[in-house]
């Protein structure tokens, strides 16, 4: 990955919305869509286009994944387990910790979302496996309904 020194302000910021999200745990069922709605509308912007590569659309798109994750714990929907984790490498268990938690990134939505089959990371060729290749489908396809169904 590489590093922009403007993303460091970026995560501190997304640290701050985050828990500003979270504090509120009083909020009905309609506010919290209500920001997610908005939330999502700040992350295809005017044109409707995602800006992967700008540090205030990371900003906006941490906000739009915490607004999910926000919405998912206040409507209650449960977690899907997350056993697979256990066969990660060390730096992908480094990157989600925990089993029993959603955890939502941002360079992982930008790679699922923007995904072919072919990656190259370091000069090197990665292909994915057909199981990958279709959950990046299904995340890409209900990513669209969900867009679709806020931005409407």
């Amino acid at each position: 990955m590489v590093h922009v020194p403007a993303w460091d302000s970026v995560r501190s910021a997304a640290g701050r919305v985050y828990e500003k999200i979270s504090s509120c745990k009083a909020m009905r069922t309609e506010e919290v869509v209500s920001q997610l709605a908005c939330a999502a509308q700040n992350v295809h912007g005017v044109d409707g286009r995602l800006d992967f590569c700008s540090p205030s659309w990371q900003l906006d798109c941490i906000t739009l994944l915490s607004c999910i994750d926000w919405t998912a714990r206040v409507l209650k929907v449960p977690v899907e387990p997350r056993k697979y984790r256990e066969s990660f490498t060390v730096n992908y268990k480094a990157l989600f910790p925990e089993l029993t938690s959603r955890h939502y990134r941002v360079d992982i939505f930008d790679a699922a979302t923007q995904w072919n089959c072919t990656r190259y990371v370091n000069g090197d060729r990665f292909d994915l496996s057909n199981e990958t290749a279709l959950a990046a489908e299904r995340l890409q396809a209900s990513w669209g309904a969900v867009a679709s169904s806020l931005l409407d």
